[in-house]
């Protein structure tokens, strides 16, 4: 691997999107190239540099791209609810006398269907049944049974979206945001939630919630989260015990190598005895490389004795 394959490769390596040959390659080149690790080093520091940077979207961004979705919609579609009853009105008049019968039977079905597949809504536009225009409303038909009146009964689930705003002082925003924290089933809402909570680390709450995250999270987007989250509070002892057992355990090498730029932070006898530890087991060459560095800099042998 040449440097120019190396540096294109280094941002896929710190998504975790390289296959295991393509990084193993990558980390034998960053052991022998000098210019590469301080690339890779400047493309670390500009990460963290873009998430301390991230703008915050306006809350009512949403709603109004919607409502202005909608009014192109209308402003595109010259078929109101008027308009296209009125041709369907004038229908059997352009059939002829004779085909009137017809056309009669022709409204009353269109009527009938009509009326069961589709809502009509006051600005004319049609919409199937089951696709709500209600704001942060989804239907869904649960069942249809004949009326005893002729008619037909049908059973919507009906799910109502809220939507909730507070600061995370809020008791009730901040259990919320734990509860989000923990959510096994959506891996970008604990990706947010992480980047929410880090900014609020101070408290107690939050940090144990980052500090869980961190060790118990499957996904290593949540957990380069948290650990950033955690960077301010790396001579904690708490704090320490859970990079020591990341370092120790993690799978995801880039969550190993930011937990080493942590616990370097405050170099001491723990320091060192994890990192000896770690040289143990660790089979990454490029963070063997970084752990070796840290030792030599605190002046402590590779090997444990």
């Amino acid at each position: 691997m040449n440097c120019e394959k190396a540096q294109r490769d280094l941002i896929l390596f710190l998504y975790d999107e390289l296959s295991l040959e393509a990084e193993e390659l990558l980390q034998q080149h960053l052991e022998d190239c000098a210019s590469c690790r301080s690339a890779m080093e400047r493309e670390r520091a500009m990460h963290r540099l873009f998430d301390d940077m991230e703008a915050e979207v306006p809350a009512g961004l949403l709603v109004q791209c919607r409502n202005d979705l909608r009014s192109t919609i209308r402003a595109a579609t010259p078929l109101g609810r008027a308009s296209i009853w009125r041709r369907i009105w004038q229908l059997p008049a352009a059939l002829g006398p004779a085909l009137k019968p017809l056309g009669a039977v022709a409204l009353v079905a269109l009527g009938f269907f009509g009326a069961r597949f589709t809502e009509f809504y006051p600005d004319g536009i049609l919409t199937p049944l089951g696709q709500s225009r209600a704001e942060g409303v989804v239907s869904r038909v649960r069942q249809v049974t004949p009326d005893p009146a002729g008619g037909v009964r049908i059973v919507l689930d009906e799910t109502r979206q809220r939507v909730l705003r507070g600061n995370i002082d809020d008791n009730r925003i901040r259990q919320l945001l734990f509860s989000a924290a923990t959510d096994p089933a959506n891996p970008g809402l604990r990706v947010e939630t992480m980047e929410i909570l880090r900014k609020s680390a101070d408290a107690e709450d939050v940090r144990q919630a980052l500090l869980h995250a961190l060790r118990n999270d499957t996904n290593a987007g949540v957990r380069l989260k948290a650990i950033e989250g955690l960077a301010a509070f790396a001579g904690d002892s708490a704090t320490r015990k859970v990079l020591a057992d990341v370092l120790l355990t993690d799978e995801n090498p880039g969550v190993r190598t930011r937990a080493i730029d942590l616990l370097i932070q405050h170099k001491g006898i723990d320091t060192i005895g994890v990192l000896q530890e770690s040289m143990r087991t660790e089979s990454n060459n490029y963070i063997r490389l970084r752990m070796q560095r840290a030792l030599r800099e605190m002046n402590a042998s590779v090997e444990t004795f």
